[in-house]
C-alpha cells in the first residue's frame, strides 16, 4: 500500500505548530553554529524548501513488520523508518533538515524541487 504526502491525514494544527517551532529552534541553533549572521536571512527559503520537499514524500507499509517507510526520492539518501505514519513523517523531517544542512555547510548542490532551489554563495572573507 503506498500513500502520498497530499493523501494522508495532517497533524492537528496546534500539534504541527509547536513541533514545527521547536525544529525550527532547533534549526537556528545548528545554523548559528555553522554560519554567520547573514545564513540567517536565508531560513525562511530553507523552510520552505523542507515543506515542498515533504509534499513530494512517498509512504509505504512494509509487508515484512507493517511499519512505514518514507523516501523524498529528490533528495538522496533521505529517508525514514518508524513503527506510525506520524512518526515516520516526522523523523523523515529532521532526516530532511539534516540533509540540507549538511549539503550547505559542505556546499554541495541541492536538487531544486517544484521551483524552490537552495544556492548558498561562499561569503568572501575579508
Amino acid at each position: 500500500m503506498l500513500f502520498h504526502a497530499g493523501g494522508v491525514k495532517k497533524h492537528s494544527p496546534k500539534a504541527k505548530q509547536h513541533s514545527r517551532q521547536r525544529r525550527e529552534n532547533a534549526l537556528v541553533q545548528c545554523v548559528c553554529l555553522h554560519f554567520s549572521r547573514d545564513f540567517l536571512c536565508y531560513l525562511p527559503m530553507i523552510r520552505q524548501y523542507i515543506d515542498k520537499a515533504l509534499e513530494r514524500a512517498h509512504y509505504e507499509i512494509l509487508p515484512e513488520d507493517g511499519s512505514y517507510y518514507g523516501e523524498i526520492p529528490e533528495c538522496p539518501g533521505v529517508y525514514a523508518n518508524a513503527a506510525t505514519l506520524e512518526a515516520c513523517r516526522n523523523e523523515l523531517e529532521e532526516v530532511l533538515e539534516e540533509w540540507v544542512l549538511l549539503r550547505i555547510h559542505r556546499n554541495l548542490e541541492i536538487p531544486e524541487i517544484d521551483g524552490v532551489a537552495i544556492a548558498i554563495k561562499k561569503a568572501d572573507v575579508a
